[in-house]
């Protein structure tokens, strides 16, 4: 076994000429050492000795500081490494999460404290996510005859830990103490309710058919839903309101006429008054044929519109665009059925006119052929 006649003075140096003669082991006296570690793979770093290295000294205690940037301890993709004995505090943070040992990059093999040596005693010091040992990177860690806290968190929203594993990481903890101090509570919201949202845009008006009625397009931003589109005499009805409190308006319904629209959402040409011309237009029709003088439509004339009567038979007041399409109605029927032009009335040998009625003529006969 090498023993150094003169001890180094910081755990750096002492590991630094360990690594270079092939050594593994090193023990550190009772003191403060002020310069962070970084483990060596393969090497145990025990603490608590006397000064004169014979043995463990109950008042003896190893403590490593960390920095205002650094941990007390670092292990970084190690293997087959220890550290045990000692007290590894973080201190108050400049930059970073306060960390008393960071054990990270896939580390394997690492062992943080002794059941055979002085109880190990970690702190994470003061500052954002305080945390006692930081396990990260999917290593592999044994903690072991240890006492164990996370320290003081600063900083709204922040966390304590007393040993924290991420990424894949695997702790094991035997006979060890673990706290954690109180976390820091985040910001809270504003005072006061939430303004509401805005009304969402009306519904878009459903589309003009000219067959089976159909439903229109809905509106943007949460508004209405699109009306529905016309029919062949009726107009689509209105679309729903947008949902939440201030919903957009529906959309009107589309046009429906069988005969085109005058305008958005309208029926034209209602389907009874319609009905009722057209049979009126039928009533006349044959009883102008069933006269006795030539057929015609006098009883749907009028010196300036042939259209009027129709129009009145149809609907006492229509709304002015039923008026334009049973008018286009009537004028159909009548070029239809053009009246024929008049004759003045001519009595045969009955007595009877041509325009009488049917029923006050004789029936006329054909004198029959005599033989000669």
């Amino acid at each position: 076994m090498v023993r150094w006649r003169t001890p180094c003075s910081t755990i750096v140096e002492a590991q630094s000429n360990a690594v270079a003669n092939g050594i593994h082991t090193i023990r550190v006296a009772g003191g403060t050492y002020g310069q962070p570690l970084t483990l060596a793979s393969g090497m145990d770093v025990t603490g608590g000795w006397k000064q004169d290295f014979s043995d463990f000294g109950v008042d003896e205690v190893t403590t490593i500081l960390g920095t205002g940037t650094e941990p007390a301890v670092t292990i970084n993709g190690v293997s087959n490494s220890s550290i045990s004995g000692v007290s590894a505090q973080g201190v108050t943070r400049t930059s970073g999460s306060a960390t008393g040992i960071v054990v990270t990059g896939g580390s394997t093999g690492v062992k943080i404290g002794d059941i055979d040596s002085p109880k190990t005693v970690v702190a994470g010091g003061q500052g954002p996510n305080a945390t006692g040992i930081l396990v990260d990177g999917g290593s592999l860690v044994t903690v072991e005859n240890a006492t164990v806290n996370s320290g003081t968190t600063t900083g709204a929203g922040s966390s304590a830990y007393g040993i924290r594993a991420l990424g894949l990481s695997v702790v094991n903890v035997t006979l060890s103490e673990v706290t954690g101090q109180p976390g820091v509570a985040g910001v809270s919201a504003p005072g006061g309710t939430p303004a509401q949202a805005g009304s969402g845009s009306s519904g878009g008006r459903g589309g003009d058919s000219a067959g089976t009625d159909g439903p229109g397009g809905g509106g943007a931003y949460a508004g209405g839903k699109g009306g529905h589109g016309g029919g062949f005499y009726a107009a689509g009805g209105n679309g729903g309101n947008g949902a939440g409190p201030a919903g957009g308006a529906g959309g009107a319904g589309g046009c429906g006429s069988a005969f085109g629209c005058g305008g958005d959402g309208v029926a034209v040409g209602p389907v009874v008054p319609v009905l009722r011309v057209l049979r009126a237009l039928q009533g006349a029709m044959l009883r102008s044929q069933v006269t006795c003088g030539p057929p015609r439509m006098a009883s749907l004339e009028h010196p300036a519109h042939p259209a009027a009567v129709a129009v009145e038979v149809a609907a006492a007041s229509p709304p002015a665009r039923t008026v334009a399409v049973v008018a286009v109605v009537a004028v159909v029927a009548t070029v239809a059925q053009p009246a024929r032009s008049q004759a003045p009335p001519v009595a045969d040998r009955s007595g009877c006119t041509r325009t009488a009625p049917a029923s006050t003529c004789p029936r006329r006969r054909r004198p029959r052929p005599t033989a000669e």
